[in-house]
């Protein structure tokens, strides 16, 4: 899994960011990771992705992982099954119409 950062023998840590792309963050976050040689997994809302679509494609091209995070971000325990379908599914959607890759994580 992208985003996996082993510490010693033992141990492991998963690298993941959510809540964007941000063309503030995104951005800076991607430039450390390069230099580091390190991958991590974006956890990106639909909407912001729309906004963002060159951060989307960097995120894939340099081979982290991608994931859903909905559509609007907006509180799913709140909404009907077919809203939350909804949700998901438009980000999905875009993503995959960005990158041509269709996210096989979530996060909510």
């Amino acid at each position: 899994m992208p985003g996996e950062v082993k510490i010693g023998k033992k141990g492991k840590v998963y690298l993941t960011f959510d809540d964007g792309p941000s063309e503030k963050w995104t951005s800076k976050i991607l430039d450390i990771l390069k230099e580091k040689d390190v991958k991590a997994t974006f956890f990106v809302v639909g909407e912001k992705a729309k906004r963002c679509p060159d951060i989307v494609k960097r995120i894939v091209e340099e081979e982290h992982g991608i994931g859903n995070h909905t559509y609007t971000h907006r509180k799913l325990t709140f909404l009907s099954y077919k809203d939350v379908f909804n949700e998901i599914e438009r980000c999905e959607e875009e993503i995959f119409r960005i990158t041509g890759k269709r996210p096989y994580l979530l996060r909510t």
